[in-house]
């Protein structure tokens, strides 16, 4: 099963959690630090992490569309950022 890279970024009026790509990237608050690192194999399984490191209720998912696995075709998407992507991000 493919596992994409998540990442929570903390700034001083949000809490961010998802997965690596370009557009999240570019969206960031530019004060926001990354806080942690993890993989996650679909939606739902990152937002309980999320969720239960925050101390916050479990996450409610949503069957069928927080459920549905990453494909292979994301993982190679994202790995092909990871290669490109700026070192120098806040953390």
């Amino acid at each position: 099963m493919a596992q994409l890279r998540f990442e929570i970024w903390e700034g001083p009026e949000s809490v961010e959690c998802s997965a690596v790509s370009e557009s999240w990237d570019r969206l960031r608050d530019k004060h926001a630090v990354r806080r942690e690192i993890f993989h996650a194999s679909t939606y739902e399984e990152a937002m309980a992490h999320h969720h239960q490191v925050n101390g916050w209720e479990p996450y409610r998912p949503i069957p069928g569309v927080t459920d549905i696995p990453f494909t292979e075709e994301q993982r190679s998407e994202q790995e092909a950022y990871l290669k490109m992507r700026p070192t120098d991000l806040s953390a």
